[in-house]
């Protein structure tokens, strides 16, 4: 790999454009999975205001529980703008992971909630939802899993301005506004 890193994304950074914002060299290698992990929307935001659960990577130790998500190679410059937007020591850890793609194994970087950061009384905005559920659909994820992250329940972001603006990289219109960070160089 060299100057490139492997990233499992399973959460919002499934999406291409999400990702692709934060991390502009991203190239997806194909769909994976992770086991004995079951997906929870009970970590909480780190972004002041906000008062939603996002996505953790939960191990549970049970051989039936899988997370499914989407294996990308990234340049390793890019990685601490992916440690500042996912706010590794702030909620999320970087974390080595095996992760299972076309019948092999191979270890990926990913992110899994802190356990002070877990409240499994939050629910999610509707717009991240959205972002998460358009991830795996374009990624083609089990279709069944699909359906699971659609029914997934949600509450409205306060601020619609905001939410309109996710809703625009969830829905990947044209319109979509510079609403993360650009990395530089």
């Amino acid at each position: 790999m060299g100057r490139f890193f492997r990233y499992f994304a399973y959460g919002s950074n499934m999406h291409p454009v999400r990702l692709g914002l934060r991390t502009p060299s991203c190239r997806v290698l194909g769909n994976a999975s992770i086991a004995r992990h079951t997906l929870r929307f009970h970590k909480r935001s780190m972004t002041p205001g906000h008062v939603s659960g996002k996505c953790d990577a939960h191990y549970t130790g049970r051989a039936s529980d899988v997370v499914h998500g989407v294996l990308y190679e990234v340049h390793v410059h890019e990685r601490r703008h992916l440690d500042e937007a996912e706010g590794a020591g702030t909620g999320y850890h970087g974390v080595d992971l095996s992760v299972t793609i076309e019948d092999e194994s191979k270890e990926a970087y990913s992110f899994v909630a802190d356990k002070s950061w877990i409240d499994g009384s939050l629910l999610p905005y509707d717009w991240y939802v959205a972002i998460v559920s358009s991830g795996a659909r374009i990624h083609g994820l089990p279709m069944e899993y699909q359906a699971r992250l659609r029914s997934v329940p949600s509450i409205p972001d306060p601020d619609r301005k905001r939410a309109e603006r996710y809703f625009d990289i969830a829905r990947g219109t044209r319109k979509i506004r510079p609403i993360f960070k650009k990395p530089r160089g």
